[in-house]
């Protein structure tokens, strides 16, 4: 993966972490140089000192209506809720910042519910916010893997 202009090496290099691994099975990532990749407290992963958030995380137990759309041709897109009733709270605004920008996010779906969890990793753009929630599209990603 190319360097996003404007992006830091220690984000640059995150985002080719989620690149590397899009469409496997994966336990829950180790930090990265010290750098956490998600978070296990809030959905929307944006570390301290980054203008952007990194990473979102959907699960399968959680308060917001995340949803994930399958195509017949083995794409997907994502629908991802705001966190919390404030569009403007840091982390939505971080992610806002991304589909402005065009700044990819890393993208961990809970692929198990019971035992040790596993994720499915992507590596998103963000195509439309509206009415507190975001549409990813699967076409607008760096990579295009088959969703298993």
């Amino acid at each position: 993966m190319q360097r996003i202009k404007g992006l830091s090496r220690e984000h640059s290099e995150a985002l080719a972490w989620f690149d590397d691994r899009a469409g496997k099975t994966v336990s829950w990532p180790a930090p990265l140089n010290g750098l956490f990749l998600v978070n296990k407290a809030k959905g929307i992963h944006k570390p301290k000192g980054f203008e952007y958030a990194l990473s979102v995380r959907q699960s399968l137990s959680g308060p917001y209506e995340d949803a994930i759309h399958r195509t017949p041709k083995g794409q997907w897109s994502l629908t991802y809720a705001h966190e919390g009733d404030d569009p403007d709270y840091y982390t939505n605004r971080a992610l806002q910042k991304c589909l402005e920008d065009g700044v990819p996010v890393g993208v961990l779906m809970q692929a198990t519910k019971k035992g040790s969890v596993a994720f499915t990793v992507d590596f998103h753009h963000l195509a439309v916010w509206t009415a507190g929630m975001i549409h990813g599209l699967v076409g607008r990603c760096l990579s295009l893997p088959q969703m298993r």
